[in-house]
């Protein structure tokens, strides 16, 4: 093989298989590499030689091609580089390279690593549990696959943290009340100086001022008519006249000062009424329920914790296969 020829690499069989000009990928025997594979499509992949550099590009597969474990869109050419990953389905090669992108094997979350001694790439291991031996299953557990479960525990943790937070936004209920309490007293501790707590008895208060009011402004013509007439009692009259209109002041004063309380009922009855609506949504509140709900969501974390590892295990059992055999070994 030339130095300006390219290659796949297959880490399962050691083989090498040069790639052409322009070949196509499948599981059909038409295509100029044949993988017998149920995860591959009878028409997968194209591989286009341009330009020094090589092309892949996924035929709208049903399970795709991926690059370092990252989906190609389909009908669009993605240039290779050495030690990429190249995936089709669940079938793995490596481009140019008998040695994996190291990028690539570290996988995330829930799994332990172990060093190749030759080249250091990081191999997908379990810290306690060792990798089964890949007899035992030989079908390879795809990336779709294990991503399914990480993102369905992720799912898991984001319901577990939102129940919490109900938790601990519900738990200020009594806070809320005891601080609404605290308004009603100084509320009822104003009123309670007053000879009034209902706005119908300030009403009443105001309506008798105000009858009053209409009273002197009747004696004050009535008063004006004597002055007209009775000019020699002129003094007199003005004198009169000057504390009348100090008592509609005074009236006035008080009929403002009433408003004022007017406005301090309302709310304090606008208040009783929030604190009957926080009493009420606090009898309702059934912490045990929540609770139940977040030993239940724990569970399933636990659950989905074991089948995500369990198939991370499969899947570097069927594609990475014991110790002796990782990758670096040079095909023969």
């Amino acid at each position: 093989m030339s130095k300006d020829s390219f290659y796949l690499y297959d880490p399962e069989s050691e083989q090498i298989f040069e790639i052409k000009k322009l070949m196509t990928v499948g599981r059909s025997d038409s295509n100029d590499l044949p993988i017998k594979d149920q995860s591959i499509s009878s028409k997968h992949a194209r591989l286009t030689v341009k330009g020094g550099s090589v092309y892949v590009m996924d035929l709208d597969s049903f399970n795709s091609t991926y690059i370092n474990a990252n989906e190609c869109k389909p009908e669009v050419p993605y240039k290779l580089n050495t030690a990429d990953v190249l995936q089709f389905g669940d079938k793995v090669f490596y481009y140019n390279s008998v040695e994996a992108n190291s990028e690539y094997l570290a996988l995330p979350s829930m799994t332990g690593s172990f060093q190749t001694e030759k080249t250091g790439h990081a191999i997908v291991r379990d810290y306690y549990d060792p990798i089964l031996e890949a007899k035992k299953q030989k079908k390879a557990i795809g990336i779709k696959y294990l991503r399914q479960h990480k993102e369905e525990i992720e799912k898991l943790h984001e319901n577990l943290a939102q129940v919490q937070e109900e938790i601990k936004a519900s738990k200020n209920f009594k806070k809320h009340l005891e601080k609404k309490n605290k308004e009603l007293s100084e509320f009822d501790s104003y009123l309670s100086s007053k000879k009034y707590s209902e706005e119908a008895e300030v009403n009443a208060i105001i309506f008798s001022i105000e009858e009053v009011s209409e009273r002197i402004k009747s004696d004050k013509e009535a008063l004006q008519e004597k002055i007209d007439i009775l000019k020699n009692q002129l003094a007199e009259l003005e004198d009169e006249m000057a504390g009348l209109d100090q008592e509609k002041d005074n009236n006035a004063a008080m009929v403002s000062a009433l408003n004022t309380d007017i406005e301090i009922i309302k709310a304090r009855n606008a208040l009783i009424l929030e604190i009957e609506k926080i009493k009420k949504d606090a009898e309702s509140f059934n912490e045990e329920k929540y609770q139940k709900k977040i030993e239940e969501i724990k569970d399933q974390i636990q659950v989905k914790e074991r089948q995500y590892k369990a198939a991370q295990e499969k899947y570097a059992n069927s594609r990475f296969g014991k110790k002796g055999n990782l990758f670096g070994k040079k095909a023969s």
